[in-house]
C-alpha cells in the first residue's frame, strides 16, 4: 500500500514539472452516490488530484481521495427465551482511493463545455464493520456483536459532465458529473455471519448513481 502511494506522489511530482508544456490542472472534488437497490443509502468520497493535457480533447488525470458508506441499517424482531427482542445492524464503510482516468471532452474549451469521465478506482486497505445491536427497547439497543474485515476493490465510474470558467482569467473553473459506480458497497458483507444470532447480511449487489462536484484550477 505505502509502494503504491509512494508512486502515485511520485507520479504527481514529475506531471507538476511540466505544468507549462502539457496544461496541468489541479483539482478537488466531492461525490455522493446512492445505491441504486437501497432507498436510503449513500455513499460519498472526496478527492484531491491533477490532470494534464487540459487543453487537447483527452486529459488524464489521477488522484487519492477517502470513501465513506454507511449500508441500509437492518431492523428485526427475534424471540429469544420467549421473549420478544428487537435487532439492529449497522454497518460502515471507510477507505482511501487511488483513482486513473480520462476526461474527454465533447465540445470545444469555451466559457462552457461538456465532457465524460471514465476511470478505475482501487479502494486501498477498506475498512467493512458491522456491529448487532439487540434488546427490548429501540431507542436503547447495547451492542452485542461486532465483525471488523479488510480488504482491497478495483471498480470503474463513467459519467456525463459540465463545466465552465468561473473567473475572468479563466484559472478556475468548476465542473458537476452525473456520474455511475460500479462500487458494490455491500460485496464485501456477502460472508459476515454473527456468532450468536441467524441474522446475516447477504444483500443483493447493485451500483450506485450519483453526482460529483469538482473545483480546478489551471496553472
Amino acid at each position: 500500500m505505502k509502494k503504491q502511494l509512494l508512486l502515485l506522489l511520485l507520479s504527481f511530482t514529475s506531471l507538476l514539472s511540466y505544468g507549462q508544456i502539457d496544461g496541468i490542472n489541479i483539482f478537488s472534488s466531492l461525490s455522493g452516490f446512492r445505491n441504486v437497490g437501497y432507498e436510503d443509502n449513500l455513499f460519498t468520497n472526496a478527492e484531491i488530484g491533477v490532470g494534464f493535457l487540459s487543453n487537447s480533447r483527452f486529459s488524464p488525470e489521477m488522484s487519492i481521495g477517502y470513501l465513506g458508506a454507511s449500508p441500509d441499517t437492518q431492523i428485526r424482531v427475534v424471540t429469544r427465551d420467549g421473549s420478544a427482542l428487537e435487532q439492529q445492524v449497522k454497518s460502515q464503510v471507510r477507505g482511501l482511493l487511488l483513482n486513473a482516468g480520462l476526461v474527454t471532452r465533447l465540445t470545444k474549451r469555451e466559457s462552457i463545455w461538456l465532457y465524460t469521465l471514465t476511470n478505475v478506482s482501487f479502494a486501498a486497505n477498506t475498512t467493512f464493520k458491522s456491529r448487532l445491536f439487540e434488546g427490548d427497547n429501540l431507542n436503547n439497543l447495547p451492542l452485542r456483536e461486532t465483525i471488523t474485515e479488510r480488504d482491497n476493490s478495483v471498480f470503474f465510474n463513467i459519467g456525463l459532465g459540465v463545466e465552465g470558467f468561473i473567473d475572468e482569467d479563466e484559472k478556475w473553473s468548476a465542473s458537476l458529473v452525473l456520474v455511475y459506480t460500479t462500487f458494490d458497497v455491500f460485496n464485501n458483507f456477502k460472508d459476515f455471519k454473527f456468532e450468536d444470532s441467524d441474522t446475516n447480511l447477504a444483500l443483493p449487489s447493485n451500483g450506485g448513481l450519483g453526482l460529483r462536484f469538482l473545483i480546478r484550477y489551471h496553472l
